[in-house]
């Protein structure tokens, strides 16, 4: 059995969690935007004073997909293991997460931050409450979140990856039929640089609005409902994560862009060449040159 930790914004569980790593016991961060010890916008293991398992997301809003919250909860927490929750924000789909994490993970108790917006009452677990740190101001936790994209830029190297020979993850791209180039601009999709029939949506890559009757040709052409048109610059700068074909990550990344002309991504990695990556995930983060955070984009909105 494990142990959760549950705050809220305004607290911080860093001398916990430091205590933790002290004593080599194992410790989960389910929270990504946790940095005081790594590289945030991931999920991760320490056991020893070591880093021995993560899980790339990609954002620092967990509720922005906790489908990836819930896997990695599965995949990552051992029994006895400490288990660090992302910040609890009252919602509907915040709680019923909560709820199927406890149901996931059998806690032994659920440790709750002064404070928490939620009536623990309504846990089906054991909880009690703690008074728990202050976050540190926002201009602060940026800061440190900043330290580690430039760690991560700065032991990052150039590499490049045919488009067709990766599995993508996090976005829209490739999760579809693609379309020949010649039946694309048979229908007038002269300036696609890629067009996917994504069940009833049609997906097209290309820089600039699509006039509405070309919009119409091209549904009724593709017998589509509903066309989503991003721009090429939309996937760059993205924060992401290789991983091999077994699953397994290698490191994390940033998708720098995609040429989608000659079909190549372009990508800023530590890893040591040559890499055996498999499957790109990408993130809905953006990370400029400097460290500077760029937004996240919508889901699926790439």
């Amino acid at each position: 059995m494990c142990v959760l930790l549950l705050g809220h914004d305004g607290v911080q569980w860093k001398s916990w969690l430091r205590e933790c790593i002290a004593k080599g016991e194992g410790l989960v961060c389910l929270d990504p935007a946790e940095a005081t010890q790594t590289c945030p916008g991931r999920f991760w293991r320490n056991e020893g004073g070591k880093l021995v398992g993560s899980r790339f997301f990609g954002s620092l809003q967990a509720m922005s997909a906790p489908h990836v919250v819930l896997l990695a909860a599965a995949t990552l927490v051992q029994p006895g293991d400490t288990v660090l929750l992302p910040p609890y924000r009252p919602s509907p789909l915040g709680f019923q997460s909560l709820l199927l994490l406890i149901e996931l993970l059998r806690p032994e108790r659920v440790i709750v931050a002064d404070g928490t917006p939620i009536d623990v009452d309504h846990l089906p677990c054991l909880a009690e409450h703690v008074e728990v740190e202050s976050a540190f101001p926002l201009a602060i936790q940026i800061s440190q979140r900043k330290a580690q994209w430039m760690k991560l830029i700065d032991e990052s190297t150039p590499h490049e990856e045919l488009l067709t020979n990766l599995t993508l993850e996090g976005v829209r791209l490739g999760s579809g039929e693609l379309i020949r180039p010649t039946e694309a601009h048979g229908v007038g999709l002269r300036d696609a640089l890629r067009v996917e029939v994504q069940g009833s949506t049609l997906f097209i890559i290309q820089d600039g609005e699509i006039e509405d009757s070309l919009a119409s040709r091209a549904l009724d052409h593709f017998h589509c409902q509903r066309l989503l048109v991003a721009p090429p610059d939309r996937y760059a700068r993205r924060l992401a994560a290789l991983a091999k074909a077994s699953n397994e990550e290698i490191c994390m990344a940033i998708l720098d862009r995609i040429d989608f002309e000659v079909g190549v991504v372009h990508l800023l990695s530590p890893a040591e060449k040559p890499v055996p990556v498999k499957t790109l995930r990408v993130g809905a983060l953006g990370v400029g040159p400097t460290g500077n955070e760029l937004g996240e984009l919508k889901p699926w909105q790439a």
